[in-house]
């Protein structure tokens, strides 16, 4: 736990030292996407770094199980109650590190949201890898799985390519996404409200003012329809469903030996 404490703060650190107050200038704009997509994107996916802890646990609990010590239900209720408090910590330390050293909107509660929404996302990752951990049987498999799924929820999640271009085969992994729902609200919870000087680039169209408003980055990326607090709902969904999956599994499958 530490070390993975650890590894996440020296993270916030180096993003917030190369991201280092990114400003209100024309050319922030692709800045200020591109860390928000770092921080929803590749900290949600070190969350594969639980793997190996989880495999452990699933053996510890398969011989707990066959020796009655207790069931399926229990084993997640407590499992999950554990995880929480250590994910918060963290969403909340890389938070305080990043947001206000990037220099991030600063209009009142949006700090606040940023924190709930990694926490969310973390939360769902968590729980999702802790279904894959049920099901794999070794790391190797583990990793091999859950990198192959977070690839996909990352190139469908809507900042690589727009949703109305994402191919029908593979739209619905963009509803199940979790990068798609943290960082659509991120990015909403962002720019929705803020202002930029235009400079010389042509990709924003500019104001009267010679200003351009937040709400044209959502509107590009489709986002301004986005219900930032019920996509909260959606990943606490996503991460009900994904323990309950482990639960229907486990109790079917790992049944231990008597």
């Amino acid at each position: 736990v530490w070390l993975r404490f650890f590894m996440y703060i020296l993270l916030s650190v180096m993003l917030s030292t190369t991201w280092h107050d990114v400003g209100t200038k024309e050319e922030s704009i692709m800045e200020i996407l591109n860390v928000i997509f770092f921080i929803q994107g590749f900290m949600v996916f070190m969350s594969v770094s639980v793997l190996p802890a989880f495999l452990e646990e699933k053996a510890v609990f398969v011989k707990e199980r066959a020796n009655g010590a207790y069931g399926t239900l229990p084993f997640n209720l407590a499992h999950t109650i554990v995880d929480l408090p250590p994910l918060a910590v963290v969403a909340l330390a890389c938070s305080s590190i990043c947001y206000f050293i990037i220099g991030l909107n600063n209009a009142p509660g949006r700090f606040v949201f940023f924190v709930v929404d990694l926490f969310m996302c973390f939360v769902a990752a968590e729980s999702f890898m802790f279904l894959v951990a049920v099901i794999v049987p070794s790391f190797i498999a583990g990793l091999a799985v859950a990198s192959c799924i977070y690839g996909g929820f990352l190139m469908c999640m809507g900042f690589f390519i727009r949703i109305d271009n994402i191919p029908w085969v593979w739209r619905w992994m963009h509803l199940i996404s979790i990068h798609k729902y943290g960082f659509s609200s991120a990015v909403h919870n962002e720019f929705t409200g803020r202002v930029f000087t235009c400079g010389e680039s042509t990709m924003w169209s500019c104001d009267d003012d010679n200003m351009i408003r937040g709400e044209k980055i959502t509107e590009f990326y489709e986002y301004d329809a986005t219900k930032k607090w019920q996509n909260m709902g959606v990943l606490l969904a996503l991460a009900v469903g994904y323990r309950v999956t482990s639960i229907i599994y486990m109790h079917v499958v790992h049944t231990g030996k008597r």
